[in-house]
């Protein structure tokens, strides 16, 4: 950038004397080494902990720079109207995660969501800072070579990876299920039950590891999507996310395309460029993703009708976009020849839309009924389920949609940040001020061996800092290490001449910010962090408020020590006892030892509802004739303690119903059947339009004699089955013998039968 620009920016932000360039330079290294990190690991097991080791260095960071601050600094802070929504976007999701805590929630997974949008935040801000002296250049290289590994892994994924895990996991899957089934049968001895327990106590943690979910409705779907579907998805966990980091990288290229100069190289230069944009194209396209698909397509025609129109070469750009264009008809040809494309990626279109649709009617109504706080950080899928309409078959995570994301995830003052950022982004762009434009070099120099040194950094605390059971395997992070090394290299020779517009990177945000309208993202705030930097990161600061150095130091020192300090507690100690929790109960033997292990697990977890979970399921097994009343009483004791923990569970609630009618079956106690009619009311109230919640609940009124109302549940039940199928939900149709014991209950039969399932 030049220096003018720097100056005439009105930012009061300088070096302070006793720190030298050099380090200023490294200090920008690490904060792209840790930033893009986040690109190789699961954005979406932000909500399983996977990222607290990624985010936790920032908060350090954070008190680390308030120290320097009070030592060093003389002259006062400048902040702007982007700062204060970027922080009004972090302190929408604390206080909801504090709404949780006074109300209940399912505190352990908000919390990895705030530590994630505090990393978030701190990252964001100090990017803006850095970006005034140092090369974007780093950046834009770690994304090219992001985009480009991604999209490698991606094709091979599609054409080699899915028929090697169809034969890895689907054999464990069936063997699981048969187990399951023998156990639940019955029909073996005491010492072979036992022994059938311990296996599926092994299977269930190697299908946990493998992604595989253990809950038969689930476990179907992922099946299906297994057999049907070969939709690329790199090293995110979904080809919608990769589909909306591949459509920023798909728009940065295309401009990097147009940027380029004349001169002795351009020609090789391009053809590289070119080589990468087929890359992303042709992986974007295999994700089937629509939204980023619309996205890229709005960006990169209005990133043409502008460079096109302003450039004095029309000729020759038009060329290449009818180049580019013929290159893509080419691609979408050779994905439909071979099948990687059919018609009705078309055709389900109206579909999809209508999906979309469900899911944002249901969103809006759970929001309007807590429009101050929304639903908490991660905990959007508990209480969006009361209010998920009766066609609408999935159990999302998140709304699909940017704005109700933001308000579900973070309330009103997320909501408020979010819009105010796009209203100063939107007139910043208008007004476009000449002094604004960070296209150009910075002063600060930069060589290729320091930007292959960031690659490979990325890569590698992306492995190291990820949790043990996560990680990727030493030849694995090697291989991708040296690749993406390799790569970012590469990109810096062909770039490093050029002159990218500060436009491009905008168009590129545009493309994400399309895309994330139907995808969300607040659940996983490195989408979120990645569209700040594009659309916010590269602005310069406009003085509005000055802070003395000191007060700013003191308050990032206590802020940034303070969630430091809890990240640790609350957050990191907490995923790293569930890791050896994991690998300590591979190893038990006996139904005591993972009892005991689970206990400490709990201890150390505490936050955590599965090592409950887990002790229930050993205290009470399947097999009802195994538990005594006692063992019961021990296992809805757990249960409690799971519920405790995440109170809007459907599953739990379910759980327990079941335990109290079995501990009626034994004991005859009335009072344990009248508690398992109202856990499983509490159920249906947290997830009215699940049939099988009602079908169990039918069954329990029935048996207690409450007729009138068991015929009620079980028509409710039958009617929800017949949604169910007129939308096609296959893996929501209630079986033929659950079918009959609802028709049964409906028309009063004497002799009504019941299910023996849970």
């Amino acid at each position: 950038m030049q220096a003018a620009s720097r100056r005439q920016s009105g930012s009061q932000d300088k070096v302070p004397p006793a720190v030298s360039a050099r380090w200023l330079a490294s200090a920008w290294w690490a904060l792209n080494a840790l930033l893009w990190a986040q690109l190789f690991v699961p954005p979406e097991a932000t909500v399983n902990g996977d990222l607290v080791l990624l985010h936790a260095p920032w908060l350090l960071g954070l008190a680390i720079l308030g120290w320097l601050l009070i030592k060093w600094r003389k002259q006062p802070l400048a902040f702007d109207g982007l700062d204060l929504c970027v922080l009004l976007l972090g302190l929408g999701p604390v206080l909801s995660f504090g709404m949780l805590w006074a109300f209940g929630g399912q505190l352990r997974v908000g919390f990895f969501v705030v530590l994630g949008w505090l990393a978030t935040v701190v990252s964001v801000l100090l990017f803006r800072r850095f970006a005034d002296s140092q090369s974007l250049k780093l950046p834009l290289c770690l994304l090219l070579s992001a985009g480009a590994v991604h999209s490698i892994l991606g094709i091979y994924q599609h054409y080699v990876f899915y028929d090697a895990a169809e034969a890895e996991v689907l054999p464990v899957i069936e063997e699981f299920q048969d187990v399951s089934t023998q156990i639940e049968v019955g029909n073996a001895s005491e010492f072979l039950t036992t022994r059938l327990e311990e296996k599926r106590a092994l299977l269930e943690r190697e299908l946990t590891q493998l992604g595989v979910p253990l809950e038969p409705h689930a476990q179907q779907m992922f099946l299906q999507r297994l057999r049907d579907s070969r939709e690329p998805f790199g090293f995110f966990a979904l080809a919608n996310t990769l589909g909306g980091f591949l459509a920023v990288g798909l728009v940065l290229t295309t401009g990097l395309f147009l940027a380029t100069e004349k001169g002795p190289r351009a020609i090789a230069f391009r053809i590289g460029i070119a080589v990468l944009w087929m890359l992303l194209a042709y992986c974007l396209l295999l994700t089937k993703s629509r939204t980023a698909w619309v996205g890229a397509a709005v960006s990169l025609a209005g990133l043409f009708f502008f460079h096109v129109f302003r450039s004095s070469n029309r000729t020759k750009l038009l060329k290449y976009g009818l180049g580019l264009g013929a290159v893509l008809g080419i691609f979408i040809a050779t994905a439909v020849v071979s099948g990687s494309l059919d018609k009705q990626i078309v055709s389900e279109a109206g579909k999809s839309l209508q999906y979309r649709l469900d899911f944002w009617q249901g969103s809006l109504a759970m929001l309007t009924d807590a429009p101050l706080f929304g639903a908490g950080p991660g905990n959007f899928r508990q209480h969006y389920l009361a209010y998920k309409l009766p066609r609408s078959s999935e159990e999302i995570l998140d709304p699909h949609n940017l704005w109700l994301d933001a308000w579900s995830g973070g309330g009103i003052v997320a909501l408020a940040g979010a819009i105010g950022l796009l209203l100063l982004v939107l007139l910043r762009v208008l007004r476009r001020p000449e002094n604004a434009d960070r296209s150009a070099e910075a002063t600060a120099p930069l060589s290729g061996y320091g930007v292959s040194v960031v690659a490979c950094a990325a890569v590698l605390l992306s492995s190291v800092l990820s949790p043990p059971e996560s990680a990727r395997f030493i030849e694995e992070t090697l291989l991708w290490t040296l690749v993406s090394g390799s790569l970012a290299l590469l990109f810096w020779l062909v770039i490093r001449e050029t002159r990218l517009p500060s436009s491009i990177w905008r168009w590129a945000g545009l493309a994400l910010f399309i895309h994330l309208h139907g995808a969300g993202g607040f659940s996983m705030p490195v989408m979120i962090q990645l569209l700040l930097v594009l659309t916010m990161g590269i602005e310069p600061i406009r003085p509005r408020i000055a802070i003395s150095a000191r007060t700013t130091g003191l308050a990032l020192l206590v802020a940034g020590g303070g969630f430091f300090v809890a990240s640790l507690i609350l957050a990191v100690l907490p995923r790293l006892s569930e890791s050896a929790a994991i690998a300590d109960l591979q190893r038990s033997r006996s139904p005591g030892e993972t009892i005991r292990r689970s206990q400490e697990w709990a201890d150390a977890d505490f936050w955590n509802p599965q090592p409950w979970q887990q002790i229930a399921a050993v205290k009470a097994p399947p097999r009802g004739e195994n538990a005594s009343p006692q063992a019961l009483q021990e296992a809805l004791a757990a249960t409690q303690h799971a519920i405790e923990r995440d109170p809007r569970s459907y599953q739990f609630q379910s759980e327990l119903g079941h335990l109290w009618l079995r501990l009626y079956d034994q004991t005859g106690d009335r009072t344990a059947l009248e508690e398992a009619i109202a856990a499983r009311k509490n159920a249906i109230a947290i997830y009215p339009a699940h049939s099988e919640l009602k079908l169990k609940l039918a069954e329990t009124l029935a048996k207690a004699g409450e007729q009138e109302a068991a015929e009620q549940i079980a028509a409710e039940a039958l009617e929800l089955d017949q949604i169910n199928r007129k939308y096609g939900h296959t893996d929501r149709y209630l079986t033929e013998d659950q079918l009959a014991i609802l028709r049964k209950i409906v028309e009063k039969g004497p002799d009504s039968p019941t299910s023996t399932g849970n």
